[in-house]
């Protein structure tokens, strides 16, 4: 099944089971996925769905952090709650050791400088990793590759 369709039927689910903070979480998506295909007049795809996804998780996982150094626990526990079902219609990432392989092959080949491996990781794991921890790997692969 595809994504867009499983997340209607899973709110439909959620809205008949009872189950609140599951559905208003499904709900705030789908609106945002329905401005998205406003915006680009379609459909949309099942990798732009996920890029949506994406972005809504890592718009929580930064909620969460604020809260927390705002000293506002009950609103990260809500958050990191929203956080964790939307990250079952995420696809896995994969693991800093891959990334880190993909980094250095990058930088094999000749490529040394920060934004060009940047770009050019994030374009071959094409969302498959968090920005930020490969800005980290790839910020140790060249300090370790000058030093």
């Amino acid at each position: 099944m595809e994504l867009y369709p499983r997340i209607r039927e899973d709110l439909r689910l959620a809205m008949k089971g009872g189950e609140q903070v599951r559905a208003d979480v499904l709900r705030f998506l789908l609106a945002g996925l329905h401005n998205v295909e406003i915006e680009k007049r379609r459909e949309l795809t099942d990798e732009e769905t996920v890029s949506v996804l994406r972005k809504e998780a890592k718009r929580r996982r930064e909620s969460i952090e604020m809260f927390r150094k705002g000293g506002r626990e009950d609103l990260a526990v809500k958050e990191e709650g929203e956080l964790q079902f939307l990250s079952a219609y995420l696809p896995k990432e994969i693991s800093t050791q891959e990334i880190e392989a993909v980094v250095q092959g990058i930088v094999g080949k000749g490529a040394s400088e920060f934004s060009v491996v940047m770009r050019e990781t994030m374009q071959t794991l094409k969302g498959a990793a968090d920005g930020k921890v490969v800005q980290e790997i790839v910020k140790k692969v060249i300090g370790g590759e000058s030093a």
